[in-house]
């Protein structure tokens, strides 16, 4: 493949992968991403849902600085290689948590092939994007499988 799938992915990803078992496709994502097969795209509302969340869950969960630190350092690994997006004035379709129209915006204005997110309940599933997919971890993991392996 000449070039890699542009990626825009939802938070829950990253925290099922990384503070929940048994989310095999969530780990294969993310795995994606760290090994530098897709190209993961970033908006600065998606990168601070993101560290605000993970800054939560390690505060909660653990009680060592510096294991507190190590979660928050591989956070910011994965946003130094992603590629950052403006989306001032991005107009994307209504869906039902509007809070979640940030990764909506992040696909439109960087061109995304992608959204991966396990939330269904979002509405994001249901929107179209002219040349960006929609889908769950499992769905795409099983298309990068088939396409790119």
């Amino acid at each position: 493949m000449n070039k890699k799938i542009k990626v825009v992915v939802d938070a829950n990803i990253f925290i099922n992968s990384w503070f929940y078992t048994n989310h095999f496709y969530c780990d294969a994502v993310v795995d994606l991403i760290n090994n530098d097969k897709i190209q993961l795209l970033f908006s600065q509302d998606t990168i601070g849902e993101l560290m605000y969340v993970v800054k939560k869950i390690v505060l909660d969960l653990f009680d060592e600085k510096e294991l507190q630190i190590e979660y928050l350092n591989n956070l910011s690994y994965i946003f130094l290689d992603a590629i950052s997006v403006n989306t001032l004035g991005v107009k994307c379709p209504k869906i039902n948590d509007k809070f979640d129209e940030m990764f909506l915006k992040t696909a439109i204005r960087g061109n995304a092939d992608y959204i991966i997110s396990d939330d269904f309940r979002s509405g994001m599933h249901s929107v179209k994007i002219d040349g960006t997919k929609i889908v769950g971890s499992e769905q795409f993991v099983s298309m990068y499988e088939r396409l790119c392996v």
